[in-house]
């Protein structure tokens, strides 16, 4: 027995010497790896950091990127991983010539002040941007103005309708964009004035228009941003696309534009320009892509995880920037496309809420197949989602000449547009709102007031 047991014991020693000599060797050959990895990820570096890049240089531009998400999701934070590094001295470098390309791409994050740009940097890096997301909140943006302030503070009334005790922040571009007493108002209202230039260098980005959404949502100190145009009005409570599956699986839920044509192929070839190949899947499946329509995305409702699509919203930013959205809005309709191309560019997961929008309305007097009025979203079960472009027949007018709509009665989903001046229509035989919905926009419509204020 004494024997049979000295034997085990042999068996086992042997065993697990062995075990670790492959646990030695797999360690060692995982350091060669590695390191080979980071030597070939610092050789992209700095030949990225060398080559000459203009600003609408996309395509240089998103292989960088993908470059420094990489070394962010691999290599930046790492402290030994578990194993050892053969060679610390590549980790340095990675990290010196990694800040350098981050300062390279993305100037107007960690800007110094200057006489131009005034204030004080919020952030010295994009690690530093990221710690001022809280984790795990939500919350709501919306970008206003004085212009669209009384259709800005209508949705407000119509989000906290629905009991939504989600935080609300109202973005500008400066005081001169939102005067101080509107800002004071909205105080009042429990929401959150952010003049986004204090956050960003405006001296380089120039902000104005559609073009500081990315920005509004990328300073917005919540993780999970829901984004609305001023002018948007619910039908359905909106909170409940955080729990979409497509936002769930992808980070990043999107809304589809309506189908139309008018410079088709100049809307794809910026994509085969500037989009680093193979294409995605969602991509190839765009309607846009596709050649169902020139517009892709309407981006009066979006929902992302700023902690899973970060690079997606800095890539989104970069379409939007001074100089590139010259380029960039002759291919596309304002700030719209960025979004979903954005995410392209550096490879993330996004989805769209998968029909196309319809319009409610009324029947064009004397066609009974042509119903017309305002856009209409739906959700994934084809119910009626929201509208934009607020209850007031006409919001290019002044304040006082802003009159009522009439609360519609029929909508239809997707169908062959056609566009007289001032209305969308859709030739249809239509369908009715059901009572519910039909109550639903009675109340949103009679929340709708003029706020005289200076």
């Amino acid at each position: 027995m004494a024997l049979k047991n000295k034997f085990i014991v042999f068996v086992l020693s042997i065993a697990m010497l062995i075990v670790s000599l492959l646990v030695t060797f797999y360690l060692k050959d995982k350091e060669c790896i590695v390191s080979d990895e980071k030597e070939s990820l610092l050789r992209q570096c700095q030949d990225a950091i060398t080559e000459e890049r203009a600003p609408t240089d996309f395509l240089k531009f998103a292989l960088a990127l993908r470059l420094l998400k990489a070394f962010d999701e691999e290599y930046k934070h790492e402290s030994g991983i578990h194993y050892k590094d053969i060679d610390q001295g590549i980790h340095l470098k990675m990290k010196t010539c990694f800040k350098t390309l981050e300062e390279q791409l993305f100037p107007w994050i960690s800007t110094k002040p200057s006489e131009v740009w005034e204030h004080t940097p919020k952030f010295s890096n994009i690690d530093t941007l990221k710690n001022s997301f809280i984790p795990g909140s939500r919350g709501i943006v919306i970008c206003s103005c004085d212009r669209l302030f009384d259709f800005s503070t209508h949705l407000i009334k119509g989000i906290k309708a629905f009991s939504i005790d989600l935080p609300i922040v109202v973005a500008y571009i400066g005081d001169n964009d939102l005067s101080p007493a509107k800002q004071d108002y909205l105080n009042q209202l429990n929401v959150s004035a952010l003049d986004v230039t204090k956050f960003f260098d405006d001296s380089i980005l120039k902000m104005e228009g559609f073009a500081v959404k990315p920005f509004a949502i990328l300073a917005a100190p919540f993780q999970e941003v829901m984004f609305l145009d001023a002018d948007t009005v619910f039908i359905q409570n909106p909170v409940n696309f955080f729990s979409d599956p497509g936002y769930i699986r992808t980070g990043q839920l999107f809304q589809k534009d309506r189908a139309l044509h008018h410079w088709y192929p100049k809307v794809k070839l910026w994509i085969t320009d500037n989009i680093p190949q193979p294409f995605s899947e969602t991509l190839l499946n765009t309607e846009l892509w596709q050649g169902f329509t020139d517009y892709q995305m309407d981006s009066s409702f979006l929902i992302i995880d700023k902690h899973r699509g970060l690079y997606s919203l800095l890539a989104a930013c970069k379409l939007n920037a001074n100089e590139e959205r010259k380029s960039f809005y002759t291919f596309y309709y304002g700030d719209k496309e960025s979004f979903w191309l954005g995410a392209e560019m550096v490879n993330e997961s996004y989805d769209f809420l998968p029909l196309l929008p319809g319009v409610f309305g009324d029947w064009l007097p004397g066609e009974h197949e042509l119903l017309c009025g305002r856009q209409l979203m739906f959700d994934r079960e084809g119910a009626p989602f929201y509208f934009n472009e607020a209850v007031v027949w006409d919001k290019t007018q002044t304040h006082d000449n802003r009159k009522l709509m009439d609360v519609p009665t029929y909508y239809s989903h997707h169908g062959r547009w056609y566009e007289p001046p001032h209305l969308r229509c859709i030739y249809t035989k239509g369908a009715k709102f059901t009572p519910q919905e039909k109550t639903r926009l009675h109340t949103v419509f009679n929340m709708y007031d003029h706020y005289d204020i200076n």
